[in-house]
């Protein structure tokens, strides 16, 4: 993996999908846990483990929150855990508009849009950003819930921080996210086993 300091942000890169996601729900789904307040939004966030010194290390400096904690999640095939001791690990949260009814309810979401400072043109905010044999996908919030609950071969995120509290540390806000599936592997979730419903919901159909 490899975090670099980019003229406008960070990016952290070459994260592996298989083995470097901690928790995922870029869709904003209740996850029915006891953290869940089901008469709010949940917050719309990835969060990704590495193992990398340095990385830490080039995070904090930069004012971004850096946890450890034991991987229980990734396990071999004899049900032993794959990772001994504890890993590093980075939030990253996604920040899309609300659309709301006459009534004031939240009934979606769209892509915020913003002025790209190098080639002063609008774009949509944040990229998410699919690789197909058709080349890149920009996806639409509804279609996010593809990362949370499909197989991800590999994740590269561009983001930028946000400080809302002087005394805590920067939240890592996604610019862009980029990914490709692993079509050789079955589905993850994160929420419920086996809800193949949630699974291919908003899956984005092809052009063709």
């Amino acid at each position: 993996m490899r975090f670099t300091e980019r003229k406008y942000g960070y990016s952290l890169e070459g994260i592996n999908g298989a083995t470097d996601i901690k928790f995922s729900n870029l869709a904003g789904a209740h996850t029915k846990s006891i953290y869940d307040d089901p008469n709010k939004d949940p917050q719309r966030a990835i969060t990704i483990y590495f193992d990398e010194d340095d990385i830490a290390k080039g995070l904090r400096e930069n004012d971004f929150l850096v946890g450890r904690a034991e991987d229980k999640y990734h396990k071999n095939k004899d049900g032993s855990l794959m990772f001994e001791g504890e890993r590093y690990f980075i939030k990253f949260v996604c920040y899309v508009d609300k659309v709301v009814d006459e009534n004031g309810r939240t009934v979606g979401a769209r892509l915020k849009s913003y002025i790209n400072r190098r080639t002063g043109k609008e774009e949509p905010s944040p990229k998410i950003m699919m690789q197909t044999d058709n080349g890149p996908k920009l996806l639409q919030p509804d279609d996010f819930i593809l990362i949370d609950t499909a197989h991800i071969k590999n994740i590269d995120i561009g983001f930028r921080p946000y400080k809302y509290d002087p005394k805590k540390p920067c939240t890592a806000v996604i610019n862009e996210l980029w990914f490709s599936l692993d079509e050789t592997a079955g589905g993850r979730n994160d929420f419920e086993d086996d809800y193949l419903e949630q699974k291919w919901a908003g899956v984005p159909l092809s052009d063709d």
